[in-house]
């Protein structure tokens, strides 16, 4: 399940000759969470990478509706505005959104599943946002896919199982915060990380 939660900074005083706290201040405020979701081949991924890495070209197989889309690494990443429903009663919208890290993961037997990490400006009420719609294709299975080491799918490239790739951006939320407000107003990316690992066979 998604969650998505308020961190709030509480500055507190207190005087010399008190051991209890006599005053306190609301400081810097912002968004977190993360939203879990097993990859489908028809669903918001794309929108995810899209926001996470920066760019994207599509390309069309032919005449038939396959496409092929190549993500890049750039660094220009966009914001987005993140609509949520708490229960049933309430719809929220969180403005100012980035993809703060994006990592997958894949076991044999199992479906490949990403974890997609959230930094938000603050959350405001919003109008309700209309009826969700959900993928009817299955989702991706570790034996749909195809590992390449070093341009080559054969050999040894073929004995992978239980890989995993996370990808951070390293956004700093204090360094988008300026006098005046206690929310950011633009977030700063630090140094973007790339690691990963995978289990192999050796014949």
């Amino acid at each position: 399940d998604p969650g998505i939660n308020p961190v709030q900074k509480v500055i507190t005083g207190g005087g010399v000759p008190l051991r209890s706290v006599t005053n306190h201040a609301l400081a810097g405020y912002h968004m977190t969470g993360s939203i879990p979701m097993i990859v489908e081949p028809e669903g918001s991924l794309g929108w995810w990478l899209k926001w996470g890495l920066g760019d994207v070209t599509t390309v069309t197989n032919g005449a038939t509706s396959s496409y092929t889309h190549t993500f890049s690494l750039t660094d220009s990443l966009k914001s987005f505005t993140l609509w949520l429903a708490r229960g049933s009663t309430q719809t929220i919208k969180v403005p100012y959104c980035v993809v703060d890290s994006i990592e997958f993961s894949q076991a044999v037997g199992d479906a490949l599943r990403c974890n997609v990490g959230i930094l938000g400006q603050k959350e405001t009420i919003a109008a309700d946002f209309g009826t969700e719609t959900y993928s009817t294709l299955p989702p991706i299975m570790n034996s749909a896919l195809t590992v390449s080491i070093g341009g080559a799918s054969t050999g040894q490239a073929a004995q992978v199982f239980n890989s995993s790739i996370s990808i951070q951006n390293g956004f700093d939320v204090d360094k988008g915060r300026v006098h005046g407000s206690r929310f950011y107003t633009g977030l700063v990316p630090g140094k973007r990380i790339i690691s990963g690992s995978f289990d192999l066979y050796f014949d």
